[in-house]
């Protein structure tokens, strides 16, 4: 996965401190060597152009799949330390990763209280509980995926069944968390960003703001807008 990450403090008044607001944006699957600016064919324009108005950490590594660096990233701690090392999570797993490791949400809402978390787009931390789902893990509202990878149009993953949810609230689960059965048809990427956009555009700027957004995209399936 390749990981951008934009950052935002706009000034408010002196009386209060000013709001920190945080975008990462996980590409799922993308290698260095497929960028534009590293020297690909492939045409990665609007990358590139975050890339040149950026900073590039060129020796930044991250693991090398789905499950362990969403876990080394959202924990900040090395796969063994809690059983991640051997690779990603199937739908056959009953364990997810550990309550009680501490997220990057909570983490931010323990700097700051006022802040706001959420998390749109490929979970792949476990689900085999409802404790062991986004918004029981420091996020107030999710949408997305809670398996490995998905049909971008209909859903279906490969739990099984149709696997896009509708998580609200803090503590979304039984009687709460729902599928989003309008967003069938909608490619995954054009739906992810929508709610990324929305969510920024309705956020009061007065608190601070966590934005986790890993896309499906280039995940398998191999299937274009």
């Amino acid at each position: 996965p390749y990981m951008l990450i934009t950052a935002a403090a706009p000034a408010l008044s002196a009386a209060s401190p000013p709001a920190k607001h945080l975008v990462l944006v996980v590409a799922d699957d993308l290698g260095y060597a497929d960028l534009g600016y590293a020297g690909s064919q492939i045409a990665t324009p609007n990358i590139d152009k975050l890339a040149s108005a950026g900073v590039k950490l060129a020796h930044f590594y991250v693991q090398r799949a789905c499950s362990p660096t969403r876990g080394a990233l959202l924990t900040g701690r090395y796969n063994i330390r809690y059983g991640f090392q051997s690779g990603v999570l199937t739908s056959q797993n009953n364990w997810s990763l550990p309550l009680d490791e501490t997220l990057l949400p909570q983490f931010v809402k323990r700097v700051d209280a006022r802040s706001k978390c959420h998390a749109v787009g490929k979970w792949h931390l476990g689900y085999h509980r409802w404790e062991h789902t986004p918004t029981f893990r420091g996020f107030d509202s999710y949408l997305g995926y809670y398996s490995g990878d998905e049909d971008y149009y209909t859903h279906q993953g490969d739990c099984g069944g149709f696997d896009l949810h509708d998580d609200s609230r803090p503590d979304c689960g039984a009687g709460c968390s729902r599928h989003a059965w309008e967003a069938v048809g909608e490619y995954s990427t054009h739906l992810f960003t929508r709610r990324a956009v929305s969510i920024i555009r309705e956020h009061d700027a007065a608190a601070p703001l966590f934005l986790y957004l890993p896309y499906q995209a280039v995940h398998v399936p191999d299937q274009v807008p």
